[in-house]
């Protein structure tokens, strides 16, 4: 348990966004991999809808992030690092 608010994470660095995207990436390819073997228009529209969904998250969660309003010119979090 933390007692401080020193110990806790203020800042992520580039270590931490592979980390966790690497970890979510393997069920997201696999998902990719048997839906497409399935169908590819169902293919489509499961990335299709990952990417509103992506959009969504950036636009309404991310702006709400203390990592999303630093004074920086792109964001470094640790699931989207570099979009402006």
């Amino acid at each position: 348990m933390i007692n401080s608010c020193e110990r806790l994470k203020a800042k992520h660095d580039i270590r931490n966004y592979m980390y966790w995207n690497v970890l979510l990436a393997v069920p997201i390819v696999t998902a990719c991999f048997a839906i497409f073997q399935h169908s590819r228009f169902w293919f489509s529209v499961y990335i299709i809808l990952a990417l509103i969904l992506i959009m969504l998250i950036l636009r309404h969660y991310c702006s709400h992030c203390p990592h999303y309003v630093q004074n920086k010119k792109t964001l470094n979090c640790m699931f989207f690092w570099g979009i402006p």
